[in-house]
């Protein structure tokens, strides 16, 4: 499945006027199930960027079990700061946390709060390492993620 903008996304849901047309785009755009879930849009994301769990867990900087309860669906609710070390450490970027943060019900990366600006500072700079992204913000006065 292709990433789609939610503009784009929702131009074509715009035109849909048939049930047909409404479960064609809802197995297209949702894996299926009338939502994608926050495990198979990682899953995704990981096998896109070509990248090995192994080293998606190592960078995240979270037990090696608990990643793995998250990505296989069993662990449904991780904490957003859990989410975001999963993004830092996936390689993903600024919009492509923000989906995830969506998809996953936890806010958004916010642009007024100044612990969000330095998480998405080190996105930016695809940092990709949760411990790196700590000591910056650390170095800068914000709580650091609680991994």
């Amino acid at each position: 499945m292709e990433y789609e903008t939610t503009g784009r996304l929702e131009n074509m849901l715009r035109q849909i006027n048939s049930e047909s047309g409404a479960r064609q785009f809802v197995n297209e755009h949702t894996g299926g199930n009338g939502r994608k879930t926050f495990s198979s849009y990682m899953n995704e994301m990981i096998a896109q960027k070509n990248l090995e769990l192994k080293e998606v867990i190592a960078a995240s900087g979270i037990s090696r079990n608990y990643v793995y309860q998250i990505l296989n669906g069993r662990r449904s609710n991780p904490g957003r700061d859990k989410i975001l070390a999963i993004c830092i450490a996936a390689k993903l970027s600024f919009s492509e946390t923000n989906r995830a943060l969506k998809i996953a019900g936890a806010g958004i990366l916010y642009a007024k709060d100044e612990r969000d600006i330095w998480i998405a500072v080190a996105l930016n700079r695809e940092i990709g390492d949760v411990l790196k992204v700590n000591l910056m913000l650390e170095e800068k006065g914000v709580a650091s993620l609680d991994i």
